[in-house]
């Protein structure tokens, strides 16, 4: 799965998923997790909720000890307690996704006609991008000047 498959089933999928299949002792601290990232990922972020989802955050993750064993444990699990500080300083996270350069880098990639050279071949289609649209755009912006000014 991509980055953004993953912060979808996060956000929303694990709450119709296993509702029905699992425990509600397991199934609970799940949706708070969920809840807790598209808190994270929402357009607009409060102070004062980031504060009260600082402590919950802890909580969550100690629920999700109790259920799961020592080895699904690793660094990642742990980075949520520390997004929340990175959204204080950075600002909403939509703001620092990777997902439009993710996008861009595909379509890129796809053009790669040299295999020998693959970073020239991308760097020369990312060019060949921004000049057509610069110029398709200064085309837009010559016609428009014409239609308003006979």
């Amino acid at each position: 799965m991509k980055s953004h498959d993953c912060h979808i089933f996060m956000q929303s999928l694990i709450l119709i998923a296993f509702r029905d299949l699992l425990p509600k002792q397991v199934w609970e601290p799940l949706v708070e997790i969920s809840e807790f990232f598209r808190a994270l990922c929402a357009p607009v972020i409060q102070v004062n909720d980031m504060a009260i989802w600082q402590e919950r955050i802890v909580e969550i993750i100690c629920k999700l000890k109790q259920i799961f064993p020592p080895s699904f444990f690793d660094s990642m699990e742990h980075l949520a307690i520390h997004l929340l500080y990175e959204a204080r300083v950075g600002g909403p996270v939509q703001f620092r996704w990777m997902y439009p350069f993710e996008r861009l880098m595909h379509c890129l990639k796809l053009t790669v006609k040299n295999k020998q050279r693959p970073k020239a071949s991308i760097c020369e289609s990312y060019i060949m991008s921004e000049i057509t649209n610069v110029i398709s755009h200064s085309w837009m912006m010559g016609c428009i000047v014409q239609l308003i000014i006979p």
